[in-house]
């Protein structure tokens, strides 16, 4: 519920107009953070005998906008669209995990991947220019994610 009062205000408060709420219940908050590209966050409280723990489980995709009767639009989860944030996903889950409070830590993530939606999307194209070029395929084109913002290209096999 914290995560969804906070993802709801964040268009008014921080003026992002595409961060909108999808959909949520009491375990699973599921937003678009840009345009198209998505995120849902699962949240589950584990009970120990010193105290509770939080974990969350993130899972990325993107949302296609098809014209429905009468202008509306509908949204729909597209299989064909892959979102890269999926291969960061470990090192954004420690956003949440690390923060001093939750709201804090949600808007630090947002902000994360709003930034580096350029840098994910540029991978994006470099693997697929990759597959298609057959001398790249030959050799190999690889993206390693070594942090939330932070990825290596290996070309072939030289390390």
């Amino acid at each position: 519920v914290v995560i969804a009062n906070e993802v709801s205000q964040m268009s008014k408060m921080r003026s992002w107009k595409d961060v909108r709420l999808l959909s949520f219940d009491l375990q699973k908050v599921e937003f678009a953070y840009s345009e198209d590209y998505t995120v849902s966050i699962t949240c589950t409280e584990q009970i120990t005998s010193t105290g509770s723990k939080s974990t969350y489980e993130l899972d990325f995709s993107r949302i296609k906008k098809e014209r429905a009767a009468f202008g509306l639009l509908s949204v729909a989860p597209s299989a064909d669209l892959l979102n890269p944030h999926a291969e960061a996903q470990d090192f954004l889950k420690q956003v949440l995990r690390h923060g001093p409070q939750l709201p804090a830590s949600l808007k630090q993530l947002v902000s994360i991947l709003r930034d580096t939606i350029p840098l994910a999307s540029v991978m994006e194209t470099l693997r697929e220019k990759a597959s298609e070029d057959e001398l790249a395929r030959k050799i190999g084109v690889d993206a390693f994610p070594k942090g939330a913002g932070w990825y290596r290209i290996a070309y072939g096999d030289s390390r």
